[in-house]
């Protein structure tokens, strides 16, 4: 009999378990390692903040034309002008440029009024223009002025068809035959066009008054008016010094609702002067027109100076010259800006007959304040008194001051009146109709702005200057006017407070 062994055991199935769970554990690992990796990977990874592009508003400058019989507006280009051809008419074009098609002068953009007799819609106007052509008309639909609107194109022209309480508007833009020329016009078009509103009768309601706000002035117009449109075009003159300087500025015109190139009435043409062109103007050194007399002022506000054109009425046939007048008479000079030396110090010396404003955070003749090379100067002056910042902004030593001597020549002029080579330094120039020499004296870091004003009975200069000394602190370098423009700004707004005390004035 054979002895029977049992078998053993085979190996196989305990290496299989151990490998499934060597591959168990090592996937464990290897998800674990990439959702670490992967979390700080994106903790890691910064992505950029992007900040919206600012919005700049391209028309913000830009001139409105109104018409209130036909109830919208909108704006074009400072530029531009546009002249009324009838009352359904208007056309729009850039200053002293020339427009044209096949030689033929034209307009680049125009706007065209009409009664919607058939009671079309815009885009039923749009389709019969296309019915009509004998060239492809693209057409496409759009909102102008929260209103439906349809647009064409084609060879000749695009144009934009709005409708609305049965009136049919048509803003146009010519084909040129110039690539260049058409998108340079159909990029102004696409922006007037974006700005084009209805006015609400709420809106219309104080149309008598004409109220500039650019330029801050208003005119109360009479009911015959109403309707009426404005244009901007340009006054220019030239010095009559000797120098023959040119000079330019706006002209605002007021129009008669009735006016048509076949049958003229009168403007009411606004001429707008800085304050130092009036000076000028008033001092006969600045010519605007053929006529021997100068424009007569309307009035001024804390920027401009307005006046009329010598000879605006009563020289030619145009009608209504009387209610121009009238209206001419309502003139009014306004301001949106406060006063910003209201609050000012007032300086007034009865003796030398002079008035000026010093701001409220400046003292007079405050010895401490000022440096120690200055302190003996400021208080042995008997002819200077001396205006200075109780806080520095700069490191500089800034400080404005007044001084009054009396005339040595018959003609009172300082050029005559110093030795060289200060003399150099002085150029004449006007102000509130008065002479007024400039000086800009500078030397070892030290500048010295100077304006000089002569009385009239010519006995007697002031000088106002704004001193700027050490300037880098190194006494050999200046500051520049951009470093110093707070300084030069109060500076002037003190010398545009100056005046000369009439004698019933003074006590």
């Amino acid at each position: 009999m054979q002895n029977q062994t049992n078998p053993k055991p085979s190996g196989a199935p305990m290496a299989k378990l151990v490998l499934v769970a060597a591959i168990i554990v090592s996937l464990g690992a290897l998800f674990g390692a990439i959702g670490y990796l992967a979390k700080n990977k994106a903790a890691k990874i910064q992505h950029p903040q992007v900040s919206p592009a600012p919005v700049i508003n391209e028309t913000a400058d830009w001139e409105t034309y109104r018409n209130e019989k036909y109830g919208f507006e909108f704006k074009y280009p400072m530029e531009w002008l546009y002249k009324i051809v009838s009352e359904k008419q208007v056309e729009f074009r850039e200053r002293e440029k020339a427009y044209s098609i096949e030689e033929s002068d034209t307009y680049a953009i125009g706007i065209f009024l009409d009664e919607n007799i058939s009671n079309l819609t815009a885009e039923q106007i749009a389709e019969a223009r296309k019915s009509k052509s004998s060239f492809p008309v693209e057409i496409k639909t759009l909102i102008v002025g929260n209103t439906d609107a349809a647009q064409t194109v084609d060879y000749l022209q695009q144009s934009t068809i709005i409708v609305k309480d049965n009136k049919i508007y048509k803003i146009v833009t010519p084909n040129f035959g110039n690539n260049d020329l058409n998108k340079s016009v159909r990029e102004i078009y696409d922006k007037m066009l974006s700005t084009f509103k209805f006015i609400e009768k709420d809106e219309t309601a104080d149309w008598k008054t004409y109220r500039n706000e650019k330029y801050e002035f208003e005119v109360t117009l009479l009911d015959s008016w109403k309707g009426y449109s404005t244009l901007t075009e340009s006054w220019s003159g030239t010095t009559l010094d000797g120098n023959s300087a040119q000079y330019q500025g706006p002209k605002i015109i007021v129009r008669n609702p009735k006016w048509t190139e076949s049958q003229i009435w009168q403007d009411i043409p606004i001429l707008v002067f800085t304050k130092d062109e009036w000076q000028l103007i008033e001092a006969e050194n600045l010519n605007i027109s053929a006529a021997p007399i100068g424009p007569s002022k309307l009035g001024e506000n804390q920027k401009y100076v307005f006046a009329l054109p010598s000879r605006w009425v009563g020289f030619d046939d145009a009608l209504g010259q009387n209610e121009a007048q009238e209206i001419a008479k309502t003139f009014k000079a306004i301001s949106f800006f406060p006063d910003e030396t209201a609050d000012w110090k007032t300086y007034r010396n009865e003796e030398y007959g002079l008035e000026v404003k010093y701001p409220e955070d400046w003292l007079k003749n405050k010895v401490d304040l000022f440096p120690d090379y200055m302190k003996e100067a400021v208080i042995s002056s008997l002819s200077h008194t001396f205006f200075i910042p109780q806080v520095k902004r700069i490191p500089e030593d800034v400080w404005v001051s007044i001084s009054v001597s009396p005339c040595k020549t018959f003609f009172c002029d300082p050029r005559e009146e110093v030795e060289e080579p200060y003399r150099k330094t002085i150029k004449q120039s006007t102000i509130k109709g008065q002479s007024i020499f400039v000086s800009d004296n500078r030397f070892e870091g030290e500048r010295d702005l100077s304006y000089i004003l002569v009385n009239d009975e010519k006995t007697q200069q002031v000088w106002l200057t704004l001193s700027i000394h050490h300037g880098r602190q190194n006494g050999i370098e200046y500051l520049t006017d951009e470093e110093i423009q707070p300084e030069l700004e109060t500076f002037n707004q003190i010398l545009s407070t100056f005046k000369f005390i009439e004698k019933d004035q003074v006590k």
